[in-house]
């Protein structure tokens, strides 16, 4: 990167993203839900059926919870900021390098510099490694896998004794997330060998072996599954209601086949208009692909087919862009440095200063907003009383069991006037008002902890 400031302005920008993982306080419907899964995870040492509050959880796979496991052994009383950093920060950091690898080795160096100034700085990109989200993790390897992929294509004899590291790192994917750590890469790889019709080209990358690779893996973790207690109901739920009912008819986060059409610029935010039109000039000059550079047919295959799949599947999250970051970044830089190179690396600092300036409101603010707007006032307090809690029409307050010593149960309209003396209600300002009897002991602009007075 050009220019002194650079490395400062990155170095404070990482700075920044350590101190916050450290200020945060867990979300109630993820992150603390995490924390429960773990918790149960630990206390009954079952490590292939997930559940949650003595519930089957089959919506994940383990691997991303065997991580937070071992964070949480080692450091009980407080392991949210170790796992934000180690799950995090540290893969969004190593994304980020990998990507620059694989442009400066399919492109140039400037392009390289270009796109890593542009990512690390995308507000969407950071913000989402301050989260406790296995999506970030799964990015990891899909780029290390599609990064290794592409260079096996292009010197197969060079690398040959590493052909399997892509195939390991696509199935440790799947065991982190899901179906998108193999669909991405297999989707770029295919169809840049099908654009470029070079079809002795999949013999090069063994990827008929390969996918016996990922199968082996699947497969050795579903049989293992099977063999715990519920495994054969835990296995039903996870390929049935998780996997083939969310890509056909979900459930839950159903959109429209376009959602994807507006929130991929708001994600991209503020490079998206360049975005937008770098990917309308390759759709433009599409019919003649064949004297496209190797960078913009790598770019193009690893986010139009899989963009593609992802609006047709049935349940839709933002979050689930978050592979597709790296090439349209990309698309984003070719665009800038062909319509104004003397300006491009000048407007990426800009939006690297104004993530530092963003980020560092952010960390000043967290104290507040977590007074404010988290359970952290409440989970504090009881931390010092051991007696029952109830959570009034407000099921997620069950997650803050991970957190606390006492037992959650819930409780309804038609039930809570029959609470005894001195009963701590829960509850979240957008549910119903409780009975004149319970007095607010704390309360905050999203929650309150009421007791039962005589």
């Amino acid at each position: 990167m050009k220019g002194k400031t650079d490395p400062l302005l990155v170095i404070s920008l990482v700075i920044l993203m350590i101190v916050a993982s450290m200020l945060r306080f867990p979300d109630i419907t993820d992150e603390m839900k995490y924390y429960v899964i773990v918790k149960e995870m630990l206390a009954n040492h079952q490590w292939f059926v997930l559940q949650v509050n003595d519930q089957l959880y089959p919506d994940k796979p383990p691997l991303y919870f065997w991580l937070l496991a071992t964070i949480f052994h080692w450091q009980p009383h407080d392991p949210l900021p170790w796992a934000l950093i180690l799950l995090g920060v540290i893969p969004f950091l190593a994304t980020v390098y990998l990507g620059y690898c694989l442009v400066n080795r399919i492109a140039d160096k400037p392009t390289a510099q270009l796109f890593a100034l542009a990512y690390i700085s995308l507000p969407y990109a950071f913000g989402v490694s301050l989260a406790l989200r296995m999506d970030t993790l799964m990015t990891l390897c899909i780029v290390a896998a599609i990064g290794l992929l592409v260079r096996q294509y292009q010197a197969p004899e060079q690398h040959s004794r590493y052909w399997f590291l892509p195939y390991v790192l696509i199935g440790t994917g799947i065991l982190i997330k899901g179906g998108a750590a193999i669909l991405v890469p297999l989707l770029t790889i295919v169809s840049l060998l099908t654009l470029n019709r070079d079809w002795h080209a999949f013999a090069a990358i063994k990827l008929a072996k390969g996918l016996v690779i990922i199968a082996a893996m699947v497969t050795i973790w579903l049989l293992l599954v099977s063999f715990q207690n519920q495994g054969i109901e835990y296995i039903e739920l996870l390929l049935g209601q998780q996997t083939l009912g969310r890509m056909v008819n979900a459930s839950i986060h159903r959109e429209p086949f376009y959602y994807y059409l507006y929130n991929m610029p708001l994600i991209l935010l503020p490079i998206s208009p360049f975005f937008i039109a770098g990917l309308a000039r390759l759709i433009y000059d599409l019919p003649h692909y064949r004297q496209w550079p190797i960078i913009d047919k790598v770019s193009f295959c690893w986010l139009v087919p899989s963009f593609i799949f992802l609006s047709v599947v049935s349940s839709k999250l933002v979050l689930y862009l978050l592979p597709l970051l790296p090439p349209a970044i990309v698309i984003s830089c070719r665009f800038l440095q062909r319509v104004c190179s003397r300006y491009a690396t000048g407007l990426c600092r800009i939006q690297l200063r104004f993530s530092v300036a963003i980020l560092l409101i952010g960390v000043l603010a967290l104290p507040w907003l977590n007074t404010r707007y988290t359970l952290a006032p409440i989970a504090l307090f009881l931390k010092h009383n051991q007696a029952t809690l109830y959570s009034y029409h407000f099921a997620n307050a069950t997650h803050l069991e991970g957190m606390i010593a006492n037992s959650i149960l819930p409780i309804y309209r038609d039930k809570i006037s029959s609470l005894p003396v001195a009963s701590l209600v829960i509850t979240s300002h957008s549910q119903p008002a409780l009975p004149e009897e319970f007095k607010p002991l704390l309360t905050n602009q999203a929650f309150t902890l009421y007791q039962k007075s005589p």
